[in-house]
């Protein structure tokens, strides 16, 4: 009954089971090129890799009344404080505040100014958690890169002056890494 069977599954058009050909096709043969370009690179926060307008944080002297003398604060990043860089191994980069906006309002007390129209708030930068290195445009925070992240911290310090009149006070500083 089963050789029936199978007899009858080969003999029906369309259900036959091909066997191989005696004859063999034509085979072509070839090769597939695959490659990888790895170019120097850096990430800034975790993250941001473009070449221009790269979010480095913020430092936020929080809310003082007009009264102040004078207020701490820290760089924060998407990290944590600070900036953290993190460049292939082998590419030295260092982190360079270029200016700030307002600048030239710091006046004799400091080299950066907080402005709110035509009232501005000097300010510093510092390299150091005590605050006695200061950070002046152009100076340059290096490292030798090994594909770790490494961070960055910037400190700053705002001074009061007399006759602040009540609102919010800003400055953008530009920052360049080099690698």
């Amino acid at each position: 009954m089963k050789a029936h069977a199978l007899a009858l599954l080969f003999s029906i058009p369309g259900l036959a089971l091909s066997t191989a050909s005696t004859q063999a096709a034509n085979v072509l043969s070839g090769q597939i090129q695959v490659r990888l370009q790895i170019e120097r690179g850096c990430q800034i926060n975790n993250g941001s890799s473009g070449i221009n307008n790269v979010d480095f944080g913020s430092i936020d002297f929080g809310s003082q009344t007009a009264l102040f003398a004078t207020v701490e604060a820290q760089l924060s990043g998407n990290g944590g404080n600070g900036i953290s860089i993190q460049c292939s191994p082998g590419d030295d980069a260092k982190l360079t505040i270029v200016k700030g906006q307002n600048d030239i309002q710091g006046g004799d007390t400091a080299s950066h100014a907080l402005a709110n129209g035509s009232k501005y708030v000097p300010y510093e930068l510092y390299s150091d958690s005590g605050r006695t290195n200061k950070l002046a445009n152009g100076i340059s925070l290096s490292f030798a890169a090994d594909g770790s992240a490494r961070p960055f911290n910037l400190y700053a310090r705002a001074f009061g002056q007399a006759a602040l009149v009540p609102g919010t006070y800003s400055d953008i500083l530009s920052v360049q890494v080099e690698f």
